[in-house]
């Protein structure tokens, strides 16, 4: 924070300063003085769509709805076309648009491209969702079983080396070529394609054993369709493992950072009428967003089987 103010102290037209220094307010949860920092940033600088959209996103949490879409629709008036899913999103959280059935292809694969080369770092201490999937896998999967398995959404291959001891084969897709990229580096994945997951599971002819989507349907609203396709994919007694974010409400919803939350009730009644078996369910932290602890859940789901 010291930084921020000693340059606004140098140069107190420095828009982008007041920006960062939001930013960090944020994170910190002083809400109030962040939407003052974004305001400063947008004073200096009348078109600054990220400030405007961040101070949309910072109104919102402080539970100021009318001045929050206002920030949002701003964004997409003087934003340019990547920040216009963002805003949009918001704005379906906010009820003024109606709910994507996913999240945009443009906005995710602009999202991770940022992240790619510094996945690990940025994420290291405070995401613990694949933890929560290596935990179901070790308790109903047999250490000596040997599958094919594909990795949904293996991004830079942070699961790679724990599924690499559990399998015959190990599959990878992704819609990021940067965190492929890196998932290559690796080097325990037989192939790597770079493919919507739909499209994927949609195209290929290959059967897996085991599936695995680490944060991966938190991009998705309905799940049905994703089901259907891992079921049609899977061995006879075929496993199914992701991890989600829970709703605090019943059904599905549209959290502050894009992302879809869904609820247990959702999740069990998909369940029955794809005609999986629920074998494992745990609930726990899956990640922390600044100060505030983001709530998740793995499943653990087989095919044609009691468990």
């Amino acid at each position: 924070m010291d930084s921020y103010d000693q340059a606004i102290e140098l140069k107190p037209d420095y828009a982008e300063a007041y920006y960062n220094r939001g930013v960090a307010l944020t994170e910190l949860g002083q809400l109030e003085a962040a939407v003052d920092s974004y305001n400063r940033a947008i004073q200096i600088q009348p078109d600054y769509a990220e400030a405007y959209y961040n101070r949309g996103k910072t109104l919102n949490d402080l539970g100021k709805l009318v001045e929050a879409v206002a920030c949002f629709n701003k964004v997409l008036e003087i934003g340019s076309d990547d920040m216009h899913d963002g805003a949009r999103l918001q704005l379906a959280r906010l009820g003024e648009v109606k709910m994507p059935d996913r999240t945009p292809e443009s906005y995710m694969k602009n999202f991770y491209h940022s992240r790619a080369k510094v996945w690990g770092l940025a994420t290291k201490g405070h995401y613990h969702g694949h933890q929560l999937v290596r935990e179901a896998i070790d308790y109903v999967i047999e250490k000596e079983e040997r599958l094919n398995i594909l990795d949904l959404g293996c991004g830079t291959g942070s699961l790679a080396d724990f599924l690499h001891s559990y399998a015959s084969r190990l599959d990878g897709v992704d819609i990021s070529p940067d965190m492929l990229e890196r998932a290559a580096e690796k080097g325990v994945y037989n192939n790597l394609v770079e493919e919507d997951l739909v499209q994927y599971l949609e195209e290929t002819s290959n059967s897996y054993g085991l599936m695995v989507a680490a944060a991966v349907l938190i991009h998705f609203a309905d799940l049905e369709t994703v089901f259907s396709l891992v079921w049609d994919r899977l061995d006879e007694h075929g496993r199914f493992v992701f991890s989600l974010f829970k709703a605090a409400e019943e059904g599905i919803e549209l959290n502050s950072f894009h992302m879809f939350a869904h609820s247990d009730q959702y999740i069990q009644q998909l369940v029955d009428r794809v005609g999986f078996r629920l074998c494992y369910q745990k609930e726990g932290i899956h990640e922390y967003r600044g100060i505030h602890a983001v709530v998740g859940v793995v499943y653990l789901l087989e095919k044609n089987s009691g468990c």
